[in-house]
């Protein structure tokens, strides 16, 4: 796997009827709250449900989901994607999972997404901070010692 998206896209074929997707930099602090979702999943039609939103929108950061309903979609379901670069900056930029939502809901499918202040009980995640480490790792090497 040269990436995490292509592990994600490779988990989904698993056999097992659902996949919880977990960012290495969120934490959940309650995993019964979690297994109480499952409930959800009597609806047939619910296809996921998404712990930490992303700016109010379902993501991936934290996300469980029925795994026959990814598998449905075109590969890679998960992955990040640019679409209509010709027309840049006019064109749109999907974050992982992004593409696979919007193609679950055009097929009726719903994407249960848990609310931002319920989530912040229940949930920690670091993804600023891991982009700052990450930034000043790979940026650092290339800064003369005299300016650091």
């Amino acid at each position: 796997m040269r990436d995490f998206m292509e592990f994600y896209d490779a988990t989904l074929h698993a056999l097992c009827d659902f996949v919880l997707f977990l960012d290495a930099d969120t934490f959940i602090l309650d995993g019964d709250w979690v297994a109480s979702y499952f409930e959800a999943f009597t609806d047939p039609s619910v296809a996921a449900v998404s712990f930490v939103p992303r700016k109010g929108a379902p993501a991936i950061f934290a996300l469980l989901c029925r795994a026959e309903s990814y598998r449905a979609l075109p590969a890679p379901a998960l992955a990040c994607r640019y679409e209509f670069p010709e027309n840049w900056p006019g064109g749109v930029n999907l974050q992982p999972g992004d593409f696979a939502v919007r193609e679950l809901v055009k097929g009726g499918k719903i994407g249960i997404n848990v609310d931002g202040d319920e989530s912040s009980r229940h949930t920690v995640n670091f993804r600023g901070t891991t982009g700052l480490r990450s930034s000043r790792e790979h940026i650092t090497p290339g800064v003369p010692d005299c300016c650091l």
